[in-house]
């Protein structure tokens, strides 16, 4: 791989771990509700070989060009650009992820209002700071969407994640500004380039 692509990888590695909290092996993991269990453990959990990363990398978004950042064994970033918004989506391995389960995303609350909205913990508050995370069907499967909004005229983020504790799977777009209370037009575009790698992953 090139410098690039190492490059990106890197990247990749740190923003997953960021979002799915990568621990220590002696680590402890958070519990799964029943109801998330139940989803995750219904169907074999994904094998990041390499023909599900050659069908990753080649898949079609409607009114987006798809594009590989780098490309690994096991490890896969794209680029899917439209004209509104930008997504950029990892899939890797999973070490200790963070379940797919409302409950177990909320107790980070603190730490992702830390990487992604810190205006929300200033004081006082920044005017339009937020930061939502809540399960959102997609694929036929949930997902976390997080939508994080660092203040009038600051910038916001919206994240889609997936893993079936095997492999994960996280879409990120990032905006420069966005008018407080307005709906993001990344919501749209990284439920449909997770949807598309969700796809192309189950063959």
């Amino acid at each position: 791989m090139s410098a690039r692509g190492r490059s990106w990888c890197a990247f990749a590695g740190a923003l997953a771990c960021a979002l799915v909290g990568c621990r220590d092996r002696g680590g402890a993991r958070p519990a799964r509700d029943a109801a998330a269990a139940a989803v995750v453990d219904a169907a074999s959990p994904i094998a990041l070989d390499a023909a599900a990363l050659r069908r990753a990398a080649a898949i079609a978004v409607a009114d987006a060009q798809v594009r590989v950042l780098a490309q690994g064994e096991r490890d896969l970033a794209l680029a899917v650009t439209a004209a509104d918004a930008r997504v950029t989506v990892t899939i890797a391995g999973c070490l200790r992820c963070v379940p797919i389960d409302l409950a177990a995303w909320t107790t980070r609350r603190a730490e992702l209002v830390a990487l992604w909205a810190p205006g929300v913990d200033a004081a006082p508050p920044l005017d339009g700071a937020s930061l939502t995370v809540a399960v959102r069907p997609l694929a036929g499967t949930p997902t976390i969407a997080i939508d994080a909004r660092r203040g009038a005229g600051a910038g916001a983020t919206w994240i889609g994640q997936w893993n079936d504790g095997a492999t994960q799977v996280v879409a990120t777009c990032e905006l420069p500004t966005l008018a407080a209370g307005a709906p993001s037009p990344c919501a749209g575009r990284v439920d449909a380039a997770l949807a598309a790698v969700l796809a192309a992953l189950r063959g």
